[in-house]
Parts: C-alpha cells; sequence; structure tokens
C-alpha cells in the first residue's frame, strides 16, 4: 500500500488498530472502519469527551484512551499490541521509523484531508 510517506506493507484485514491523531479517529469512523478493530487512540486527559467532534460519536465512546494527544507513548501503542499503527503525517517521520522499526508493526501515515483510507481497515 503507498501512504503519504512512501510504500508500506499493511495487514489485508487489521483487527487491532491504534489511532494515534484526534482527527484521524473521526475520519477513521466516519469511512466506517468499525469501532472494534480500534484498540486505542490519543484523545487527552478526559478521554474522547474532550474531543467537541469524537464526543458526538457514540461510536467513539468505548475506545480506550492510551495517553495525551500530541504524546504517541511507544509504550502505550506496543501495549495495546496493534497489528496497524494510523497516523496523520504531521506525528512525522521519526515517530514512523521508530515505531515500525522498534515494533515491527506497520505505520500508515496520510495527509489531514486524506480519505485514501485501504479497504481492508473498515
Amino acid at each position: 500500500m503507498q501512504d503519504e510517506t512512501g510504500r508500506v506493507e499493511i495487514p489485508s484485514d487489521p483487527q487491532r488498530m491504534v489511532i494515534a491523531h484526534v482527527s484521524a479517529m473521526a475520519t477513521v469512523l466516519d469511512l466506517g472502519v468499525s469501532p472494534e478493530k480500534i484498540v486505542g487512540g490519543f484523545f487527552g486527559h478526559e478521554g474522547v469527551g474532550s474531543d467537541a467532534v469524537l464526543r458526538k460519536m457514540a461510536e467513539a465512546a468505548n475506545i480506550p484512551n492510551l495517553d495525551t494527544a500530541g504524546t504517541w507513548s511507544k509504550e502505550a501503542i506496543i501495549g495495546a499490541s496493534p497489528d496497524l499503527i494510523f497516523m496523520l503525517l504531521t506525528a512525522g517521520m521519526p515517530m514512523r521509523q521508530s515505531h515500525t522499526t522498534n515494533s515491527r508493526r506497520p505505520v500508515f501515515q496520510c495527509s489531514p484531508a486524506s480519505t485514501d483510507i485501504p479497504r481492508g481497515m473498515r
């Protein structure tokens, strides 16, 4: 699969995803990804309720909060045992390299305006 930064191998039907950005979480849910496939996100101290968009999305209510938005804790991500990490390009290349190299889990990155979500994720 081609993402915003190059080629990335992703599972054909990921079952455990970490969505490492509030905006990406809303986009992924809007595009029909089942919330049961999402094992964590980064929402802030108050969880989903701290985001004006996500608190209106019933499907987001039970998604675990791994840490504060913007922290992208490697330990929290690896602890959730994802088979795919999804983040916006704004998280930067060093984050992608760190997660793929150290955790052996693929990282799919897209720009904030992208709707190019792989079909298997839905």
